[in-house]
């Protein structure tokens, strides 16, 4: 799947929710037609499931140094916890979507971040 449809749909989740994010919005974002994506075969739950996977692989690399990293296991946990929350801030919209409880509407960041 093309990583521009997947950046699209992770802005369509955002301002839109799970709910509210149809097939023809998150077409709508990525700049095509909805019957071009599904001619392509793609879903909106594939859409998800590819920002999932992107979010996973991006969670482990932020977590590896503080697993395997020198130093005390104070100073890991710091570094597992800061890695923890720039995952989350990195994500927030998309783990919202996936609970399913965004209504419609896109997710207030913090003003401290």
């Amino acid at each position: 799947m093309r990583p521009a449809l997947v950046d699209a749909a992770k802005r369509g989740f955002a301002a839109h929710g799970y709910a509210g994010a149809t097939l023809e919005r998150l077409a709508a974002e990525a700049g095509v037609n909805r019957a071009t994506l599904h001619r392509r075969g793609v879903t909106k739950d594939d859409l998800l499931a590819q920002l999932a996977a992107r979010a996973t692989e991006d969670y482990r690399q932020q977590m590896w140094p503080s697993l395997t990293g020198a130093g005390s296991g104070a100073a890991r946990l710091r570094l597992a916890l800061e890695a923890l929350c720039d995952s989350t801030e990195a994500n927030l919209e998309l783990l919202v979507a996936l609970n399913g409880r965004t209504e419609g509407s896109s997710i207030a960041r913090s003003p401290n971040r």
